[in-house]
């Protein structure tokens, strides 16, 4: 969860939480004083718990390559279950890049 990840003092804003912002990410978490890692979530939610298969657009994977290790996606299956799945991707295209994830393209 949410609660799990985020240091004490940071603050968390939900920047789509009144209407749909256009940037590359949901939520930013801010540090607290002291510190210095500004941290970029984008949530990828299905109500399947088995589907695998997202989409990231242009702008997420510009934002991503830019931001490193600071950009997360998190999947979340099972969304508006008792019971979902989060699975937190650091750095996707890290992940992409070592073989981690793969990368589908549609046309």
């Amino acid at each position: 969860s949410l609660a799990e990840v985020v240091p004490a003092g940071a603050c968390v804003e939900w920047v789509n939480r009144d209407r749909e912002t256009g940037l590359p990410y949901d939520l930013v978490v801010r540090p607290p004083p002291g510190a210095s890692v500004v941290r970029y979530i984008e949530v990828k939610a299905s109500a399947s718990k088995t589907k695998d298969v997202f989409e990231v657009s242009r702008q997420e994977l510009a934002f991503a390559e830019k931001a490193g290790a600071a950009y997360e996606v998190w999947r979340v299956r099972g969304a508006g279950s008792a019971s979902p799945a989060i699975t937190r991707l650091v750095d996707p295209v890290w992940l992409w890049q070592t073989g981690a994830v793969s990368m589908c393209l549609m046309v």
